[in-house]
């Protein structure tokens, strides 16, 4: 009885393995569809897989030249959440393109990125000097607008937001050191 226990052990095993291993191809063919919604979904899904998707990672790392910033977002939150030396590496490499569109004129802009720094983890922490300056001028430009232009105050409200947000998700990895 014993074996019998073992052996539908070992084919559980392997039938989850190969499971997991479908789940990665599928998704990294994903991350190349034309729909924003499946690429974003497909790297939530690797996303969900942690450290069994690391094999994922160098197509991940090719998806954070994608154009749209919900997409990027959410790799960069698959890749942190993988973790393991490359996904650190590919990290480190575009920190300083989140870092740079915190300087965009358009405030939309600045607010993904704001949002995406919050997914980088330990690595965000050299972001944490520009974070904290946009959400004083965010929170400046808001008074100032609130009145006059609204919608756009209302863009800088959610940066300043955003920032405190993304400030304590970062400062979370400053206690754990």
């Amino acid at each position: 009885m014993r074996k019998i226990f073992c052996l539908s052990l070992v084919f559980l095993l392997a039938f989850v393995a190969c499971n997991v291993d479908k789940q990665i191809e599928e998704n990294v063919k994903k991350l190349k569809s034309t729909e924003v919604k499946e690429r974003t979904r497909a790297a939530g899904k690797l996303m969900q897989l942690g450290a069994q998707a690391e094999g994922a990672v160098p197509a991940l790392r090719e998806t954070l030249q994608d154009p749209d910033w919900q997409v990027r977002n959410a790799v960069v939150y698959a890749i942190f959440r993988i973790g393991g030396e490359e996904a650190n590496a590919a990290l480190k490499e575009v920190l300083p393109v989140y870092i740079r569109a915190l300087r965009s004129e358009n405030p939309a802009t600045r607010l993904f990125a704001i949002e995406g720094i919050g997914y980088f983890g330990p690595v965000g922490l050299k972001a944490v000097p520009e974070v904290l300056s946009v959400m004083e001028t965010s929170g400046k430009l808001y008074d100032q607008l609130k009145t006059e232009n609204p919608e756009l105050a209302k863009y800088h409200y959610w940066i300043s937001n955003q920032a405190k947000y993304t400030l304590q998700k970062l400062k979370g990895f400053t206690e754990k050191r």
